[in-house]
């Protein structure tokens, strides 16, 4: 069964500050400047040196949250758009984000050779969740589908893949598709395989409810290493 965390406090969390970006070290012992400057930026296998704390980082999309909802919740009442609603959220993100990059429906991707944002699924399952595909790759003999994406909302670093931090994905309650195709995506958003290259450390689902007179503060699914958590 899907482990699910229902909603955020009415209160705004009160996270202790690590440092920028809620971005904690790793003991690493006497290592020079230049030395450090180039730790920072290297992944050693599929682990990052630095390491974002969960957390810091929900307190600060819960305030976040809050923001929209004082701020913007005429949007949720009436149903607006999910972009509308996305751009909104994305500014308050920014806000509590303010040493990243936050993008609404960012499609570039640096570590693909025509520069676009892809994932891979495998081809069955992607079969399983009956959607139509153009065309499949064969990786270590293993057959894919390749999708061009641009998610809703990335807290990231322009021009690299070493600090995508947060990938999230946005649905209205009246939105009748199919989530499971929303959470194969959040799947594949913080792979670690080698076919998937984006690598965020966290990926997040979030479903507003809309078109009521007193919208509840929306249903939160946290996603890592490809599963939820």
């Amino acid at each position: 069964m899907e482990s699910r965390e229902a909603g955020i406090s009415s209160q705004p969390c009160e996270a202790k500050s690590v440092g920028p970006g809620a971005l904690r070290l790793k003991p690493l012992g006497f290592v020079d400047t230049r030395t450090l400057s180039v730790m920072l930026n290297t992944r050693i296998g599929s682990e990052w040196i630095l390491e974002s704390n969960l957390d810091e980082i929900k307190g600060k999309v819960n305030k976040a949250l809050l923001k929209l909802y004082e701020k913007d919740k005429y949007l949720i009442k009436n149903d607006l758009n999910e972009r509308t609603i996305a751009h909104k959220f994305s500014n308050y993100i920014q806000e509590e984000f303010n040493e990243f990059d936050v993008d609404c429906e960012y499609n570039k991707n640096v570590d693909e050779a025509e520069g676009n944002k892809n994932i891979y699924f495998l081809k069955q399952e992607y079969l399983e969740l009956n959607k139509n595909f153009k065309e499949t790759v064969s990786i270590d003999n293993i057959e894919y589908v390749r999708m061009s994406i641009y998610p809703d909302i990335i807290i990231h670093k322009r021009g690299s893949n070493l600090q995508n931090l947060l990938i999230i994905g946005i649905k209205k309650s009246t939105n009748r598709e199919d989530r499971n195709f929303d959470f194969s995506k959040l799947k594949c958003y913080t792979d670690t395989s080698r076919h998937n290259k984006l690598g965020y450390a966290w990926g997040l689902f979030v479903e507003f409810k809309t078109k009521c007179s007193t919208p509840p503060m929306p249903e939160l699914i946290w996603y890592k290493n490809g599963e939820i958590i």
